[in-house]
C-alpha cells in the first residue's frame, strides 16, 4: 500500500508539472540532436504560449498597475499574429501573400477599439471579445490559490481562463498534430522508365514507393489518433481533479483558438526550415539506413 501511495504521488507530480517537463525535453532534447523542429516547439513554448495566456486573462491592460500592461498586451498581439501572419504565407499564393499576412493585424486594432468602448469598467480580456460564453454572459470564477495550481512551485498564478497549463498541453498537442498531418500529406516521387534500366526495375521501385508511403501515413494516422485521445484525457482529469480550471464552456473557444495556433506555429517553423520528419522522427523509423528516402521525396531521385 505504501508504495501504491508512493506511486500515486508521484503521478500526480508528474501530471502537475507536465508542461514543465516538456518545455524542458523540448529544449535539452532538440539541442543535443540539433533537432530544429523541437527547438522551434520549445521557442512557441518559451513565447506564444505566456502571450495567449496574458491575452486571454489579463483584463486591466490599459490602466494596469504596471503602466506596463499595454505595451505587454501589443508585443503579446504581435507575437500571435504573427504567428497566424507567418501561417497564412504557407496556404497563399506568393503574390497575395504580404496582404493576407498584414491584414491579420487588423483584428487586434479592432479588438483594443471595441474593449475601449464597451468595457470601461476592465470586466474582459483583450481575448475575451472572442469567445462567445462571455457573450452569453458566462463569467470566470476565481482563480485558485492553491498549491496544485501554480505551474511553477510558489509562484501562484491566478489565471484560470484558461490556466498556464491548460495552454501548453494545447499549444502543444496542435504543434505534434500539425506535424502528424504535414507528414501525411507530403508527395510521393514520381518515377520514371528514364532512370531504370527495364521496366520490371520500375514496377518494382513504384511498389516499393507505394508500400513506403502506406506504412508513413498509417504511422502518421495514427500518432494524429494517439494524441487526440491523450489530449482529450489530460484535460478531462485537469478539469475533474484539480480545482485549478473555470468551467468548460468559458474555455471551449480559447482552447481551440490555441489548438490551431499551435497547429499554425508548425507551419510557421516548417517554412522556416523545420522539416516534418524532425519532430516525431516517423519515416527514420521506417527506412533502413541504405535506402533511399522515397516516401518523402517531391522530385524524382
Amino acid at each position: 500500500m505504501e508504495r501504491l501511495q508512493l506511486f500515486r504521488s508521484e503521478f500526480a507530480d508528474a501530471f502537475l508539472f507536465l508542461p514543465l517537463l516538456i518545455l524542458g525535453f523540448s529544449f535539452i532534447y532538440g539541442l543535443l540532436t540539433s533537432n530544429v523542429g523541437l527547438l522551434y516547439l520549445f521557442l512557441g513554448e518559451l513565447t506564444v504560449v505566456p502571450s495567449l495566456a496574458w491575452l486571454f486573462n489579463e483584463k486591466d491592460i490599459f490602466t494596469g498597475p504596471s503602466k506596463l500592461n499595454f505595451v505587454w498586451t501589443l508585443v503579446s498581439c504581435a507575437v500571435i499574429f504573427g504567428v497566424i501572419g507567418g501561417a497564412t504565407k504557407s496556404v497563399i499564393p506568393a503574390d497575395q501573400t504580404p496582404d493576407a499576412a498584414f491584414a491579420w493585424y487588423v483584428v487586434p486594432v479592432i479588438l483594443f477599439a471595441a474593449k475601449w468602448l464597451v468595457d470601461k469598467g476592465n470586466t474582459m480580456s483583450l481575448f475575451d471579445l472572442l469567445n462567445p460564453a462571455v457573450w452569453m454572459g458566462m463569467t470566470p470564477t476565481a482563480g485558485s490559490d492553491n498549491g496544485v495550481c501554480a505551474l511553477i512551485p510558489g509562484v501562484n498564478n491566478p489565471w484560470n481562463n484558461p490556466s498556464l497549463w491548460n495552454l501548453y498541453i494545447t499549444f502543444f498537442s496542435g504543434y505534434i498534430l500539425g506535424n502528424a498531418v504535414t507528414l501525411y500529406n507530403l508527395p510521393a516521387p514520381t518515377l520514371t522508365g528514364e532512370d531504370y534500366s527495364s521496366n520490371q526495375q520500375l514496377d518494382q521501385q513504384k511498389g516499393e514507393v507505394e508500400t513506403r508511403v502506406g506504412n508513413r501515413k498509417t504511422i502518421a494516422v495514427t500518432v494524429m489518433g494517439i494524441i487526440s485521445i491523450v489530449f482529450l484525457t489530460l484535460l478531462y482529469f485537469r478539469f475533474t481533479k484539480t480545482p485549478c480550471e473555470s468551467g468548460l464552456a468559458l474555455q471551449f473557444a480559447p482552447l481551440l483558438y490555441t489548438f490551431l495556433i499551435g497547429y499554425a506555429a508548425f507551419s510557421v517553423a516548417a517554412t522556416c526550415g523545420a522539416r516534418p520528419v524532425d519532430v516525431l522522427g516517423l519515416v527514420q523509423g521506417m527506412i533502413q539506413p541504405t535506402a533511399p528516402v522515397v516516401c518523402m521525396a517531391s522530385e524524382t531521385p
